[in-house]
């Protein structure tokens, strides 16, 4: 169960999202921030919260959990490479060459995480993978 806010004003906001001092700013568990949007303020410099800014401030939160949830496997990082400079960059027959290699990589190791893939997975391939 999570902690009570420090300010009740912000009660209404979902985990891991904050008021900052111009927007409001979701705080994934990977690290960083990511801007949602701007906090309207009135004419005394108090912030505007309407049940529309909620409801958008959620909605928006959820869309920036699903990128970050979508984009962090394997699958992700392969299409990534693809889409980079330095792929473009290389000789025809090396892109060739990978764009072969890359469907077997991805069904192997496409679900998971970067950070999850040891030495020992990559070693377990090579050797089915003869």
């Amino acid at each position: 169960m999570a902690r009570k806010r420090k300010n009740p004003a912000d009660a209404w906001l979902p985990a891991r999202t904050y008021r900052g001092r111009k927007s409001y700013e979701y705080h994934p568990k990977s690290g960083g921030s990511v801007r949602l949007m701007k906090i309207k303020f009135d004419a005394t410099g108090n912030p505007i919260v309407t049940a529309e800014i909620k409801r958008k401030v959620i909605q928006l939160q959820l869309e920036a959990e699903e990128k970050l949830v979508k984009r962090e496997d394997m699958a992700w990082l392969f299409d990534t490479y693809i889409d980079s400079l330095q792929f473009r960059r290389l000789a025809k027959k090396t892109r060739d060459d990978d764009m072969i290699r890359l469907p077997r990589l991805r069904a192997v190791f496409g679900q998971m995480y970067p950070h999850s893939v040891t030495p020992g997975h990559i070693r377990l391939y090579m050797d089915k993978r003869g």
